[in-house]
């Protein structure tokens, strides 16, 4: 992976207070759900997904 994309990932990671388990070339994301309710939580798991969809991405390009 280049620098660039290692960068954009370790940032989209830590922005969304999600840990990143490297093991043998795959990445397991593990997020730390803190939120105050559910209301909370699923507004937050929508713009996770979204980030994960845009990680996956930069992963392939980089």
């Amino acid at each position: 992976m280049s620098n660039l994309g290692h960068t954009t990932a370790a940032f989209i990671l830590h922005k969304f207070h999600c840990i990143s388990i490297s093991i043998e070339s795959q990445t397991i994301i593990k997020f730390k759900n803190n939120y105050k309710n559910s209301v909370d939580i699923e507004r937050i798991n929508r713009i996770k997904y979204s980030y994960i969809e845009l990680l996956v991405t930069v992963l392939k390009v980089s």
